[in-house]
């Protein structure tokens, strides 16, 4: 198919072990983001990777959540999901330069693909 065509057989693999063995069907939330969701800083996208800075930024909740080193999941042990910028700004790190920063061997402008996301989320 044209969209395993753009990525690699890593990908496409790991890909295929999420979505026929998975608990829980994957969901492209894309259209209700469309028409239900805009956040400050989103420049106007619908699309998560454009979404999720600036939805962290927004969400006092969120900020909370994921704002200290107790995240738990499958790939992850005390992990903390929003980082701020060391700029100054107070803003958060866009999650995936954090995931990117995860595993050095992860290309960053693969990670902000939705397929080479997931496997990237796989992997870790």
């Amino acid at each position: 198919s044209e969209a395993s065509n753009s990525l690699s057989p890593h990908e496409v693999s790991a890909l295929s072990a999420i979505l026929s063995t998975g608990s829980h069907p994957m969901v492209d939330l894309c259209k209700l983001a469309q028409k239900y969701y805009y956040v400050d800083g989103s420049e106007g996208s619908s699309s998560i990777k454009r979404l999720l800075k600036p939805t962290l930024n927004a969400s006092d909740n969120l900020k909370t959540m994921y704002g200290s080193p107790t995240y738990n999941g499958r790939n992850f042990k005390d992990f903390q999901w929003h980082q701020i910028v060391d700029n100054g700004s107070g803003c958060a790190k866009d999650p995936y330069d954090i995931l990117s920063g995860e595993n050095p061997e992860l290309d960053s402008a693969n990670v902000t693909k939705g397929g080479g996301a997931v496997a990237a989320f796989n992997e870790l």
